[in-house]
């Protein structure tokens, strides 16, 4: 299990990778979980996901393991201006 940490200002991004199971958790969310298991897409309710998110967790979901998931969503938020502040 990897667990990464991202801040933005006094914004704060929790993000779990367990094998192929992915949650965020964020103020946004109420911080209630957002869980996404990318070996079964079909279930994903895509009415809360535009369609540049929805992109990004097929591509996900073609990579093999943890590693893997954890280096290509900390890419994607350094893109998006966010700080990885811990890694565990």
């Amino acid at each position: 299990m990897k667990i990464l940490t991202f801040s933005m200002g006094a914004a704060m991004r929790k993000v779990i990778i367990n094998k192929k199971r992915i949650s965020f958790l964020g103020a946004e969310l109420n911080f209630v979980p957002l869980v996404i298991e990318l070996d079964n897409l079909k279930n994903i309710d895509t009415k809360k996901l535009s369609k540049e998110d929805l992109k990004t967790i097929k591509k996900l979901a073609k990579l093999g393991n943890e590693k893997q998931i954890a280096e290509d969503i900390i890419k994607d938020f350094r893109e998006g201006g966010w700080n990885l502040i811990g890694k565990k």
